[in-house]
């Protein structure tokens, strides 16, 4: 009975650790090709200036369910007369299909855009404002 009892303890942890890991996310920003939806999504539902994390989501246009694209780049773009600011983030996968996480470093607030490639050289465009 002990050993049971410690099984289900030992499940429900582990039930309640995957939802907290797994965070709600709150959309930035979003835009459509003709097969994806590409989803810009953070934990506050927007992008902070400085060191931080965002998820790109894509999800096929038929049926909006994720989808992975293979590798996926990112690119941020603060046009500014004379110097333009570019910053290429840091993407990974994650465990969630069709979502990846990407570290960034935008040093200033403004209007930024992020070029995105994926699935073999296509691209995106998405324009952000960074707080």
């Amino acid at each position: 009975m002990k050993a049971i009892f410690k099984l289900l303890t030992f499940i429900a942890f582990a039930i309640i650790f995957q939802a907290c890991k797994n965070e709600d996310l709150k959309t930035v920003t979003k835009t459509a090709t003709e097969n994806y939806n590409i989803v810009v999504l953070s934990d506050k539902g927007l992008i902070k200036n400085g060191k931080g994390k965002f998820y790109l989501e894509f999800q096929n246009a038929a049926n909006n369910q994720p989808v992975n694209v293979g590798e996926v780049r990112v690119q941020a773009n603060m046009p500014m007369p004379g110097m333009p600011m570019v910053n290429d983030a840091e993407v990974s996968t994650t465990d969630n299909p069709g979502r990846y996480a990407v570290q960034y470093d935008l040093s200033m607030i403004g209007s930024w855009t992020l070029n995105v490639r994926f699935d073999d050289n296509k691209s995106v465009t998405l324009p952000v404002t960074v707080n």
